[in-house]
């Protein structure tokens, strides 16, 4: 067992979880949709504007009706189209998709190999981390890896609950994976808004 490389890559996993969390927390901060409020606003001022002003210029009930189904007709039937998951939100926006390509490509960390990837609603950071690569250390980081997971609990909710908040998408979850050498899976931990699920 290589006893001296196990708190070197504890301590690089720890950085590049943290790292790439504050990353993902501010790329997804960005990815902030303002409702356009002011234009609805006016197109119903509008509207309803033009209702009014034929009402009271019209002689006969027959005049009134069509002036409420002229302005009826304005009205848009349905409100546009929210994107269904994550994933659809970042391929309908390519600018944010490849602000988190960035921040993928650009973390590096001695030992430690990042990616993030989004399917459906759910965020992965895969941490591969380079130097294991044998079964004795695999179990000698699993308890501190796991105890770490259970430690950041909160701060992976809460980043679940930022991109929830700012996107209007619910039921996001989060998947952080830590890895050996050869991509196995040394400890995973799932969470969603409230908190560690798994």
């Amino acid at each position: 067992m290589k006893k001296n490389i196990v708190p070197a890559i504890i301590a690089s996993a720890i950085l590049a979880s943290g790292t790439v969390a504050l990353a993902a927390y501010t790329y997804m901060k960005k990815g902030q949709r303002d409702v356009p409020e002011e234009e609805k606003t006016e197109e119903a001022g509008e509207a309803e504007a033009e209702v009014i002003e034929d009402s009271e210029e019209a002689e006969s009930e027959e005049a009134i009706e069509d002036a409420e189904t002229e302005a009826a007709d304005d009205i848009p039937e349905e409100l546009p189209e929210q994107e269904a998951d994550l994933e659809s939100y970042l391929q309908q926006h390519p600018e944010e998709e490849e602000s988190l390509n960035a921040v993928k490509d650009s973390f590096t960390a001695d030992g430690v190999r990042t990616d993030i990837t989004v399917t459906g609603n759910t965020v992965f950071f895969d941490f591969v981390m380079t130097d294991v690569d044998d079964e004795d250390t695999k179990e000698a980081l699993k308890p501190d890896l796991e105890s770490f997971l259970d430690e950041q609990s909160g701060s992976y909710s809460d980043i679940v609950r930022t991109i929830e908040e700012e996107t209007g998408i619910e039921g996001v979850k989060m998947i952080v994976i830590f890895m050996d050498a050869q991509e196995d899976e040394i400890v995973s931990g799932h969470y969603d808004s409230e908190g560690r699920v798994l």
